[in-house]
């Protein structure tokens, strides 16, 4: 489970990184068209939700222990949805 939490951390670092590194070369328009940043953010936000459904069939199926990473990416999203898109 050591090399889960280990892939999970490494995931997460790279996500941020890409999130970065587009929201500093293509920031949101003046006219408030989104830019690639927020295209991104919102991208890696859609997709660890559908890690978070995931983990949850597999914690049924396989092991309890998907259920933890599962709580884990749900943590992740909720806390990207409350510093980046709240209004």
């Amino acid at each position: 489970m050591k090399k889960t939490y280990t892939l999970l951390l490494s995931f997460y670092i790279v996500a941020a990184l890409i999130v970065f590194a587009f929201v500093r070369l293509s920031p949101d328009h003046p006219d408030g068209t989104p830019g690639l940043g927020s295209t991104t953010l919102i991208f890696f936000m859609v997709f660890i939700g559908l890690l978070v459904l995931i983990n949850i069939i597999k914690g049924f199926t396989v092991g309890k222990n998907f259920f933890l990473v599962a709580l884990i990416h749900s943590i992740v999203l909720f806390i990207t949805y409350w510093i980046f898109l709240r209004p």
